[in-house]
């Protein structure tokens, strides 16, 4: 792994490279993609989110391991052809277009629950240049603002007025 600024804890089994490490894991070669990745996370938390690789995590049998190589890409190209990649882009399965479309769904509640209408009602008021029904809009969005800040918290009880 190539990861800058990253100090490997003493526990961790790993070789260091020039430019980076070997980090080695009791999860079988053969595990899929999100058991690899997830070992990793295990071992390094937040820090594989830092892998300074697009291509993502190398993953390669420990029997494989080179010998007298000591840097990132060395190591890659040496065993190549015994490795895998695992993307850290997005999980496996899920596509963009999966995404995106639970980002249409998710704001469309938002507009809903903060009084604005549909999602669907706010881009069909963009797209016709209807600014009456983008400032009405704006309005309830802002009233539903206002109300959430001042309204007391859940656990909190309502302040008795003083006498």
């Amino acid at each position: 792994m190539r990861i800058p600024e990253w100090e490997p804890p003493e526990e961790l089994d790993i070789r260091e490279l020039d430019d980076g490490v070997l980090l080695f894991l009791d999860v079988p070669f053969d595990s899929d993609q999100d058991e690899l990745l997830d070992a990793v996370e295990a071992a390094i938390g937040d820090f594989l989110y830092e892998q300074d690789d697009d291509r993502g995590v190398f993953f390669f049998p420990d029997a494989t391991e080179p010998e007298g190589v000591e840097t990132y890409d060395g190591v890659i190209a040496a065993v190549a052809e015994a490795g895998k990649w695992a993307s850290l882009d997005a999980p496996a399965g899920v596509t963009p277009e999966a995404l995106l479309g639970n980002a249409d769904a998710l704001m469309g509640q938002l507009f809903e629950a903060m009084g604005a209408g549909s999602a669907d009602d706010i881009v069909r008021a963009m797209r016709d240049g209807d600014q009456d029904a983008l400032k009405l809009a704006q309005i309830r969005m802002a009233g539903a603002l206002e109300r959430a800040v001042q309204a007391p918290a859940e656990d909190e009880e309502p302040e008795k007025p003083k006498k």
